[in-house]
């Protein structure tokens, strides 16, 4: 991962926490991510005075459950993700960030 890929995972990341309303401990541990890490790249972007943008998921509902055949695509700017059954929601999240301030 390059330097500019890693400042804008945590970027997203930080968004998305802020936005949770959840402690930090608590969002990192659901989101698999250590809390100091998190806690480091905070204070890293608020000494550069870095803004980082809050990033507002809307909640997607499904009448049925996916089939093992079926798929969901989300496009976002030029890329196109494939969801099939089971998928990691908290991954998609991650990536539906990043895209979305790149493209």
């Amino acid at each position: 991962m390059t330097k500019e890929e890693r400042r804008s995972f945590w970027a997203a990341n930080i968004a998305q926490y802020r936005a949770s309303g959840l402690t930090g401990k608590v969002w990192s541990k659901e989101n698999n991510l250590s809390v100091h890490a998190l806690r480091y790249w905070i204070h890293k972007f608020n000494k550069e005075g870095e803004p980082i943008d809050i990033v507002e998921f809307k909640p997607i509902v499904i009448e049925s459950p996916l089939s093992i055949e079926s798929t969901i695509k989300v496009t976002i700017g030029s890329a196109v993700i494939e969801l099939t059954k089971g998928f990691d929601e908290s991954a998609f999240e991650r990536v539906a960030a990043i895209l979305s301030k790149q493209c």
